[in-house]
């Protein structure tokens, strides 16, 4: 079981250590969460806070001193989609701003832009300023590929990322990160960008 911390209010029953989310289809990720991270064999936590809206929101109010993070280590995720439909889920550290081309030709797309709202709700059940690696645990076909940011995939420490809340992100090593993305996603990118 997961070292997962009870968020202020929650009422989980005896030894049970998840927390109460804000939607209720949350408890069944929750599980497939668990079984996934824990099935790897990654040490992970799941930390409640205030709410955060944005990436910006978070360093602003301090989630990564609350989760025990430097800046460099919180993340963000976007979705991207091209004009065929096809989605990428971008993962990189809070600071980048990604330039769009270099993961265009990765990925061999011809045009790339933010996926909408709706877009994001119907194939991930998600929203903007929530979107997570952990969104294509029950979505794994959603989208084409992945690309992460090999700063958060490698090194020492933890990085962060959302976990179905706007109120709770999950903690994991750098050193798991490849490989949880390579279960939750078949196609697997790396780029490496300069904050």
């Amino acid at each position: 079981m997961s070292d997962a911390h009870v968020s202020p209010g929650a009422s989980p029953a005896p030894g049970e250590d998840s927390i109460r989310v804000e939607n209720e289809t949350a408890p069944s990720l929750q599980v497939q969460m668990e079984d996934r991270l824990d099935g790897l064999g990654v040490p992970w936590r799941l930390v409640p806070h205030p709410r955060i809206e944005t990436v910006r929101q978070g360093l602003d109010k301090g989630l990564p001193a609350l989760l025990g993070l430097k800046d460099s280590d919180l993340s963000k995720c976007l979705l991207l989609e091209d004009a065929g439909g096809k989605l990428v889920l971008l993962v990189v550290r809070a600071a980048v701003h990604p330039d769009l081309k270099e993961v265009r030709r990765l990925v061999g797309c011809r045009r790339l832009h933010l996926a909408s709202p709706e877009r994001l709700e119907e194939t991930l059940g998600s929203e903007p300023g929530r979107v997570s690696l952990f969104d294509l645990i029950g979505h794994r076909d959603a989208v084409s590929c992945l690309v992460l940011d090999r700063a958060l995939a490698t090194g020492p420490g933890d990085t962060a990322m959302p976990a179905d809340s706007h109120r709770a992100s999950i903690c994991l090593p750098k050193s798991a990160l490849e490989g949880v993305a390579r279960r939750l996603c078949p196609q697997v990118y790396f780029l490496e960008w300069v904050c």
